[in-house]
């Protein structure tokens, strides 16, 4: 029995070697990805830290999540087509409770990347719209005044700000 389990540790032993050497062997080139310089641009950094400074401690904001995320599809019928329209698509910000991290709201910052896409802006607004969830729209910009936001927020989030 002992020659057995030190015969299969040594399997493993080589086994994790030889996959160790085989990732080692993978060169930069086989794989073109690099790490970008930032997650959020200068105005959804503004608005982020603007969305912070009007909730209280009981809520977290989440940036860029996808709606595969916050949604899943019901029933059977068309499940995979249905699926495949909000897998590739994200929110701007999310906002949660922080203790069971339930979503509650979510904000989308209508830039110059919304120019001509009225389609997808029109499928996430039916989307929220379906799942109950609110869905604000917010012009960006490069500063934000906190007391608007509040007044944006405030119909759906009185107990939040």
């Amino acid at each position: 029995m002992e020659v057995f389990f030190l015969f299969l540790l040594i399997v493993i032993g080589v086994l994790v070697i030889f996959n160790l050497k085989k990732r080692q062997g993978l060169s930069d080139a086989s794989f073109p990805y690099k790490r970008r310089n930032y997650l959020l641009t200068n105005a959804e950094k503004s608005f982020y830290h603007a969305l912070q400074n009007c909730l209280n401690d009981s809520y977290v904001v989440f940036p860029k999540v996808r709606l595969a995320d916050i949604f899943f599809v019901s029933g059977k019928e068309n499940h995979r087509s249905h699926l495949n329209r909000i897998i590739q698509k994200h929110i701007d910000f999310l906002i949660c409770d922080k203790q069971n991290f339930t979503p509650l709201a979510a904000i989308e910052l209508d830039d110059s990347s919304h120019f001509g896409k009225g389609d997808i802006d029109n499928f996430k607004n039916s989307v929220f719209l379906s799942a109950g969830l609110p869905l604000y729209r917010i012009k960006a910009s490069y500063n934000y005044n906190p007391a608007q936001i509040k007044e944006t927020l405030k119909a759906t989030l009185n107990d939040l700000i």
